[in-house]
């Protein structure tokens, strides 16, 4: 049987490595005009679910990006890659996005 403590964090764990992209992805995603970088996060049906295991609740895209903490942690680190303002916002009940704008 899994740790409930261990299918928090490697759920959690697999959700910021959705939203914290990498340099690289980052350069090939074209900036929109009059809305910097939009990071689109698939929290469409199944592709919402981050963990699963048979006798434990299911956990969801969504509800970690309602929380406080999991949203720093994505803003922290895209302020350390330079970004002047991070924002992680529901668009409607299942489409979240992150918008990004570069220090000006």
């Amino acid at each position: 049987m899994i740790d409930s403590q261990e299918y928090f964090n490697n759920a959690r764990t697999l959700l910021l490595r959705e939203c914290c992209r990498g340099v690289e992805e980052l350069q090939q995603i074209a900036p929109t005009p009059y809305m910097g970088t939009v990071i689109h996060i698939n929290t469409r049906g199944e592709a919402n679910l981050v963990g699963f295991h048979p006798g434990m609740r299911r956990l969801y895209k969504h509800i970690f990006l309602q929380n406080k903490e999991v949203k720093q942690q994505i803003v922290d680190y895209y302020r350390a890659l330079g970004y002047g303002w991070c924002d992680i916002v529901p668009l409607n009940r299942t489409d979240w996005k992150i918008f990004l704008w570069p220090k000006t």
